[in-house]
């Protein structure tokens, strides 16, 4: 905008002593040239044009890449903003039609600000669209059981919130087609970017590779979904306490500095196959929830 505008007022500049009967030769020329053709009576006409060529020339000029990079560099102090500092408010859910502090339910909207430093958003906002469809289907997926669904309505409620409260890991376990992964995969496609996965493997205790680009990925998400693990697969208890606890996250991205992080997620395993688990402690176990008891659409005509 700022060289339109620039451009912009040049052009009206010499359009103006065009009309008073200066040569447009003499006009685009400038210089000592025009100077001698202004009389008294155009002093003021000609200041303008003068400036507004100046200014035009300092735009120019200074959108040259160097200048760019010089205040880009000399900004960085006055903006940065530290990284845990984004996505920092673990009530706050940002949805395409509002914000909500979901501790006050539907009477928490808010509308969109910059200043709470969101950087994600769910899929949809709040409304009733295919409600009926989605509890017939929850009431096929969990046979009917009452008890099952507002359990897992809780830990569903509690994944949409920036802060773990249950320190477990979620296995949703049966054997296929009994709706599991649809179901998860429905939720997490509903919270957006708040959602993300994770390699199966990496939760196992034969994984070789470097785990830590991936879990760095995990910052700020809210429902961490893996999915099936190989049979006879054993558990890597070190990351499940790593993934499944209060304490900071230290990780890093590839070919980056490495960084810590507060966890926000709940993870949910969905599989065929329960890992086995070498570890005997308490810690180890508590952070174990398993979830059966789903429909075998198998069996189903």
């Amino acid at each position: 905008m700022q060289l339109v505008d620039a451009r912009e007022e040049f052009e009206t500049c010499c359009q103006v002593l065009t009309a008073a009967g200066i040569s447009e030769k003499i006009v685009k020329a400038g210089g000592k040239a025009l100077e001698k053709e202004i009389p008294a009576t155009l002093e003021k006409k000609f200041k303008r044009y003068v400036s507004a060529k100046a200014y035009l020339a300092f735009v120019i000029k200074y959108r040259n890449y160097k200048y760019i990079v010089s205040t880009q560099n000399a900004a960085k102090p006055m903006v940065a903003t530290d990284i845990n500092d984004f996505d920092a408010h673990e009530n706050l859910l940002n949805t395409p039609y509002a914000t909500y502090d979901i501790s006050k339910g539907v009477a928490g909207e808010q509308p969109h600000d910059p200043e709470d430093l969101i950087t994600k958003i769910t899929k949809c906002s709040l409304g009733d669209k295919g409600k009926d469809l989605w509890l017939d289907a929850l009431d096929t997926f969990f046979c009917g059981n009452q008890e099952l669904m507002d359990y897992v309505q809780e830990t569903v409620g509690l994944a949409a919130v920036g802060k773990v409260y249950q320190e477990a890991l979620i296995i949703a376990y049966g054997e296929g087609r009994n709706g599991k992964s649809t179901f998860w995969n429905t939720i997490a496609r509903v919270l957006g970017n708040y959602s993300g996965t994770m390699s199966a493997d990496t939760l196992t205790a034969g994984c070789r590779r470097n785990v830590m680009p991936e879990i760095a990925e995990l910052k700020g998400k809210r429902l961490v979904i893996v999915a099936e693990l190989e049979e006879g697969t054993h558990l890597s208890t070190s990351v499940l306490k790593k993934l499944c606890s209060t304490d900071m996250i230290h990780a890093e991205k590839k070919y980056k500095q490495p960084h810590a992080f507060k966890p926000t997620h709940t993870v949910v395993l969905y599989t065929n196959h329960l890992p086995k688990v070498g570890a005997s402690d308490d810690g180890t176990w508590r952070r174990l929830l398993q979830i059966c008891r789903l429909k075998n659409f198998r069996l189903m005509k």
